[in-house]
């Protein structure tokens, strides 16, 4: 289960049902095995840096509950002005969420964030064997929109957007960009909480911090 996810050939979602935990249990459980939940090449991120401004942006689920967990969400507001989400991730972060994850009263009140259905679910519907329906929805919102840039960490959905063309930024990148715009003044600090609050990171990404 766990070198499936760490190879991408599952998600964190899909890993914590088949485990019968939640995604952010899964996370956790991750960070107790030694296993990287966060695992960008330098190269990635560095691409992701030097293109993030205000623009369409379509967000999952890891990235809402990640800067949610150590209080940054606002980032997002700061960095894009809006950020879209699929009624999933709505779904998955606010409908489902757990209260001690943060994110489901941070997301709710965010009215900044805004819900769109997918229009087209034919696509839906042929990768959910692949992904989780968040991850899914978020890649096809995407595409519908037209959105310059989307908010994934899980590494099968980084994978799909790529072979899609669709410019991505995970949560570190996220901190990374804040940064360097003057909207982090500690960003040791904030890595080490992502990473207290579960969301462990690769070793890349630490000594950057």
């Amino acid at each position: 289960m766990f070198s499936l996810f760490s190879e991408g050939k599952i998600s964190s979602g899909k890993a914590g049902k088949l485990l019968g935990i939640s995604r952010l249990e899964f996370i956790k459980l991750l960070k107790t095995r030694g296993i990287s939940f966060v695992n960008y090449t330098e190269d990635e991120i560095k691409e992701e840096l030097e293109a993030v401004t205000k623009m369409i942006v379509v967000s999952d689920t890891t990235p809402l509950i990640g800067l949610s967990s150590i209080g940054r969400l606002e980032l997002l507001r700061e960095l894009f002005d809006d950020v879209y989400i699929p009624q999933a991730v709505f779904d998955e972060t606010v409908t489902s969420g757990r209260e001690e994850g943060k994110a489901k009263q941070a997301v709710a009140k965010a009215n900044w964030i805004h819900v769109v259905e997918v229009k087209d679910r034919l696509p839906v519907n042929i990768l959910l064997d692949e992904m989780d329906l968040g991850e899914i929805e978020t890649i096809v919102l995407a595409s519908e929109l037209n959105a310059d840039w989307v908010l994934m960490d899980e590494k099968k959905g980084r994978r799909k957007l790529s072979q899609l063309n669709i410019p991505k930024i995970g949560t570190v990148g996220i901190l990374l960009k804040a940064k360097q715009l003057g909207l982090v003044s500690n960003l040791k600090s904030e890595l080490g909480s992502l990473q207290k609050s579960g969301f462990s990171r690769s070793n890349w990404s630490m000594k950057k911090s």
